[in-house]
């Protein structure tokens, strides 16, 4: 994470800089804000509470452009994208791919409520920014107009990638308690906790 989220970052930001590139634009992550156990919205001026490695470098990499272009001619933000979904999309996408072969737990995974982007939408605002000639902001968030939980995100995904969802009520008992311990040590607080924004503070 290191390696890609802070010495690349500060490559290409001074690579930027350098070249008096008119906009930079980083890719962060609303991990940035850590694990919420609440449904309460947050905002985008929240404390920041990286607890792992990622986010962590995460939000390294925010104070790295900062630190690049506050005094500079460039204009730069960062952007905090939720999970991101769809075709293609990058990061825990491919993990909900891989438990949507699996019996869901319907209770534990319909008790949150998370907010999501899909990639179409994240990159539509990405080039907005870029072509914008409106000055841009320090922070954006782009998130999509309702929250899910994790159980509606993994069906959402499910669509998009024409997947058939097992829940535990299809399974053989037999197989169920193996399968319960494979589940549970995959799922963690990222995807069972809640994370929502305030619906005026997003873009």
């Amino acid at each position: 994470y290191y390696q890609d989220n802070c010495q690349l970052t500060d490559q290409i930001a001074n690579a930027a800089r350098v070249t008096k590139a008119s906009k930079f634009i980083n890719l962060s992550s609303c991990a940035v804000f850590g694990v919420h156990s609440s449904d309460k919205p947050i905002s985008i001026e929240s404390v920041c509470l990286p607890m792992d490695p990622y986010s962590q470098t995460k939000y390294v990499s925010e104070k790295l452009v900062e630190n690049h272009f506050h005094e500079s001619c460039v204009e730069y933000t960062s952007v905090r994208p939720p999970i991101v979904y769809g075709q293609n999309a990058p990061g825990i996408t491919s993990t909900i791919i891989k438990l949507n072969k699996l019996p869901l737990p319907i209770k534990i995974l319909d008790s949150n409520n998370r907010s999501a982007v899909h990639i179409e939408t994240l990159l539509k605002n990405i080039i907005h920014l870029i072509y914008s000639g409106k000055p841009l902001e320090p922070l954006y968030v782009f998130c999509d107009d309702k929250a899910y939980s994790t159980l509606s995100l993994f069906q959402r995904v499910g669509e998009i990638h024409e997947q058939k969802l097992i829940y535990f009520g299809d399974v053989p008992s037999f197989r169920l308690r193996k399968m319960i311990r494979y589940l549970y040590s995959i799922i963690n607080a990222k995807l069972t906790s809640s994370l929502v924004f305030e619906r005026n503070n997003v873009c």
